[in-house]
């Protein structure tokens, strides 16, 4: 997938979100290395504010614990911003939504959870463990040139 984005064609990866999701890079900076990464994640924009989803041992997001400071590339943007953990409850409930079906279709399928479908209680049990992440003080980043 990074290879999409090298290419300036990672907005193909958002080009059809029911079917294929909507799919952003997240930069972020090696805890141990200080390298900078990139990570192909399915992202939600909320009232201008980035929402993610992290697996409980996400590499990339034991990264962003210890430097919050990430970058996001969107399809057709990039923006500065400082990650923070939301935590996953019933008032977050909309946000965890958005974020799961931004994953499309072949995320459902490959879950096998389709989050349309399910009731709150059943994502809210789905997502136990999980990381929800809110990339915030978004500034953008403009092109050179």
């Amino acid at each position: 997938m990074l290879w999409l984005w090298r290419l300036h064609l990672g907005w193909c990866m958002s080009a059809c979100p029911p079917l294929l999701g909507r799919v952003m890079l997240i930069s972020h900076t090696g805890r141990k290395s200080g390298i900078v990464r990139q990570t192909p994640v399915n992202y939600r924009v909320i009232d201008r504010s980035v929402w993610l989803m992290a697996m409980p041992e996400a590499a990339w997001w034991r990264n962003v614990q210890a430097d919050p400071r990430v970058q996001v590339r969107l399809p057709f943007s990039r923006w500065r911003g400082v990650a923070e953990e939301i935590p996953i409850d019933g008032d977050h409930l909309s946000q965890i939504r958005a974020v799961m079906t931004s994953g499309g279709w072949i995320a459902a399928t490959l879950d096998r959870f389709h989050p349309r479908k399910a009731s709150d209680a059943e994502i809210l049990e789905h997502v136990c463990g999980m990381h929800l992440i809110r990339v915030g003080d978004l500034e953008r980043i403009r092109r050179r040139g």
